[in-house]
Formats: C-alpha cells, sequence, structure tokens
C-alpha cells in the first residue's frame, strides 16, 4: 500500500469535556495518513484522480474543525475518518493522530491515534 499524508495540520478547535473546554478553543495538531492500494496510476499518468488530493484533505480536515465541538478527541477523529472515506473510494485505511498542544504544561501533547479500515 502507498500512503499520502498530511502532518502537523494545526488548528484552533471546540474540543473537551471540561466547562473552561466548552467556552474557548485549544491548540490542536493532526496527523492524517491516506493508504490507497497504490499512487503508481497517478505518478505514470500525471492524475490526481488516481490518488489522494492532500490539499482536498486539509481542507476537509479544517472545514470539520471548525463545524461544530467535540466533546472527545476520539469523536473529532472519528469524524475525520468518516469524512475521508466518504471523499475518496481510493483511501483504503486512515491513521489520524488529533492532538492537544497545549494541555498540559509538562508535555508537548496529549491525543489519541486511530487506524480504520473499511
Amino acid at each position: 500500500m502507498d500512503c499520502v499524508f498530511l502532518e502537523g495540520l494545526t488548528s484552533q478547535a471546540h474540543v473537551g469535556l471540561l466547562a473552561w473546554e466548552k467556552i474557548t478553543t485549544q491548540a490542536i495538531s493532526i496527523d492524517c495518513y491516506c493508504y490507497l492500494d497504490s499512487c503508481q496510476q497517478a505518478a505514470l499518468e500525471i492524475d490526481l484522480s488516481a490518488t489522494v488530493d492532500y490539499a482536498a484533505v486539509r481542507e476537509l480536515i479544517l472545514a470539520l474543525i471548525q463545524k461544530a465541538h467535540y466533546d472527545l478527541l476520539e469523536t473529532l477523529g472519528e469524524t475525520v475518518t468518516q469524512a475521508l472515506f466518504d471523499l475518496s473510494a481510493t483511501i483504503k485505511r486512515v491513521v489520524i493522530t488529533v492532538k492537544k498542544t497545549t494541555i498540559f504544561p509538562d508535555a508537548t501533547a496529549a491525543g489519541v491515534r486511530l487506524d480504520r479500515s473499511r
């Protein structure tokens, strides 16, 4: 399998269960890996439709982040994963890491990594 990825996508998000998290945004970072059978056809034919458009992946993720409040990072990750499967039939597997990057002063991040296949 080949992989098209986006690493270190940062945004402010409405995410969290605590009262203070419901009224403010938090810095998050997302790493997203979209696996497909092969990128070879796209490479040989210069055909973007035969691969995964990482610009479209970026736009989709940013739109979903801004769309709603997510009580859990897991919910945001699952929402993004399902939307990516809906975006492109070529995507066979998604591995996504969603991290709060300023949640603890003594840690660089806390978060979740999801690994989903269709």
